[in-house]
């Protein structure tokens, strides 16, 4: 009798126990954050013309961290110093004059033009750039950011960025 008890009492452990399922459906790996900073010299900017007659100026440099997986799913934010101490998010229209930006696996490109065909000269001193770059599920951890309105220092203070 007392066997019986303890195959029965096993047999309701070993059932209870592997009837149990963890659930990882609500789990979001946590991501990476990089940031970088390059100083852009002013002979770093060249002339361009693209296929529909838009000219301006633009450099590009190598970005370590940038890789093809944050590229494509995960979220590059640029932010650029012109000697204020301020970093102003890009892309911007300031004075007559729109910077975008363009990214590549490893690598950013900074392009400034003239608004309505103005003709604009490039930057005579040190730009400052900082780039944070968040992995995909850095940005899932966060639905209700929404990073295009983010200040920089909202951004460092959001993501831990240093």
């Amino acid at each position: 009798m007392k066997i019986t008890k303890h195959i029965l009492l096993l047999t309701f452990l070993a059932t209870g126990l592997t009837a149990c399922k963890d659930d990882d459906d609500d789990y979001i790996p946590v991501g990476e954050v990089y940031s970088d900073f390059v100083t852009i010299a002013p002979n770093s900017w060249e002339y361009f013309e693209d296929d529909y007659g838009t000219t301006g100026f633009q450099t590009e440099f190598e970005v370590p961290y940038l890789t093809e997986d944050i590229q494509e799913y995960g979220a590059v934010l640029v932010y650029l110093d012109y000697g204020s101490g301020a970093f102003e998010a890009l892309p911007q229209v300031y004075d007559d004059v729109s910077v975008l930006y363009n990214t590549f696996a490893y690598s950013l490109q900074i392009q400034m033009t003239g608004v309505n065909g103005i003709e604009i000269d490039p930057p005579g001193a040190d730009v400052y750039c900082k780039i944070v770059m968040l992995e995909a599920t850095v940005v899932e951890a966060h639905p209700d950011v929404e990073l295009q309105k983010m200040t920089l220092s909202e951004v460092e203070r959001t993501f831990g960025v240093r």
